[in-house]
């Protein structure tokens, strides 16, 4: 009788464990799932140049975008070497500010709780116009490597809402800061050596990641291709769904050991019935 009461109850186990299983899966599927993040791609990750991502979508004042390539971008691998100011330089500028169309959004930035940690107000693909992502979900920048750290926002010397991004102790070394500028609100123009204004689209929320104070380094055209503006409110979720798919198997692995430690104690009980049975017999 105990043997068939086990056979039922781990029949009863397994498909409770299947049905369970079919429905985390489907919830899985249709309901977004927050990255586990050491925080960052800061390229949030800046390599990926998702598929449903439009050139329409792109900042206005860029110039011809380059080819985007399956890795950082250099200006954040390594301090870039400002260029001195030119004439060519300063007529280009200025073109790119007479042609330049400004935006009329309102800022999405929640600025307290960027500061707390809750990047929610941040969440999505942002993409500059090269081609360069950062995908941020509400815990932070999404680092598919888990590489990349970043902070909450905090604000520098001159008043300006900025993240740092580090590369984690023992993966690497380096880093840069990431600048949050709300729509509506102009670059200051101490960023600028060419332009005396911001030439960026500053009727929308922007991001800027540099390792030096001067933004256009190089030129107008490399500062306005290097912005990164808000595309699309999706992000990976690639390491979450790999860690609960982790955890699902290790559950399931348990409950099975469970129902077979229970059914091997439950046969050992039953043996040791049958023995005291047929000596009382005798």
């Amino acid at each position: 009788m105990k043997k068939t009461s086990a056979i039922a109850l781990t029949s009863s186990l397994v498909l409770l464990l299947s049905t369970g299983s079919y429905f985390a899966l489907k919830d899985r599927d249709t309901n977004p799932i927050p990255n586990r993040v050491t925080t960052k791609n800061s390229s949030s990750k800046i390599d990926r140049n998702p598929k449903d991502l439009e050139s329409k979508t792109l900042p206005s004042t860029s110039t011809t975008p380059t080819q985007a390539t399956p890795s950082l971008r250099a200006d954040l691998l390594a301090k870039p070497v400002e260029q001195k100011v030119t004439d060519d330089h300063v007529n280009e500028g200025q073109s790119i500010l007479n042609k330049r169309q400004i935006s009329n959004q309102s800022s999405q930035f929640n600025f307290y709780n960027l500061s707390m940690g809750d990047f929610s107000s941040l969440s999505g693909t942002w993409s500059d116009a090269n081609g360069y992502t950062f995908e941020f979900s509400p815990q932070g920048l999404v680092s598919i490597d888990g590489k990349l750290t970043m902070s909450p926002i905090n604000y520098d010397a001159n008043g300006e809402a900025v993240s740092y991004v580090d590369v984690l102790e023992g993966q690497g070394s380096g880093g840069f800061v990431l600048y949050f500028y709300p729509a509506g609100l102009e670059i200051p123009t101490w960023h600028f050596g060419i332009t005396k204004s911001d030439p960026s689209d500053f009727g929308r929320d922007r991001l800027f990641a540099s390792q030096t104070n001067r933004f256009d380094f190089e030129s107008t055209s490399q500062f306005v291709n290097s912005v990164f503006y808000k595309v699309s409110d999706l992000y990976t979720q690639v390491q979450a769904e790999d860690k609960i798919t982790e955890d699902t198997d290790v559950i399931e692995e348990e409950i099975k050991q469970e129902i077979e430690e229970k059914s091997q104690g439950e046969a050992s009980d039953s043996i040791s019935e049958g023995h005291s049975e047929t000596k009382t017999g005798e």
